[in-house]
């Protein structure tokens, strides 16, 4: 029961710095270098707590090879979602990818997978 709380407070900051991280960028949208280092603060928090917090109770419990093996398999996961979802359908097309929706896309995707 200790691990179930402390995976739940993990993802609690998790989701915690992500949202705030969206929300500033998504404050300062006309300001691309703002809404970037917002996205780049989620990431940053999102990377930190998955390699230092997450993935050692993890390595312990399944050993290095089925946790490379698993994380293998949801980065897969996430490159064919990315390869398969359409990336621009909530703004107008003007003949070149939108990276800020892909990355707002891809911050979406990989919380989702995540909780």
């Amino acid at each position: 029961m200790k691990t179930f709380w402390a995976v739940l407070l993990l993802s609690s900051l998790s989701f915690i710095t992500t949202y705030l991280g969206v929300k500033l960028a998504w404050r300062f949208r006309s300001d691309n270098k703002v809404m970037a280092s917002g996205l780049g603060f989620s990431v940053g928090m999102m990377l930190w707590i998955s390699i230092f917090e997450l993935l050692p109770p993890v390595i312990a419990d399944l050993g290095l090879g089925r946790t490379l093996i698993w994380l293998g398999a949801g980065c897969l996961l996430i490159f064919l979602l990315d390869f398969i979802l359409p990336h621009t359908h909530l703004c107008h097309e003007r003949g070149k990818i939108n990276l800020n929706l892909k990355v707002a896309y891809l911050v979406g995707l990989i919380w989702s997978a995540w909780v």
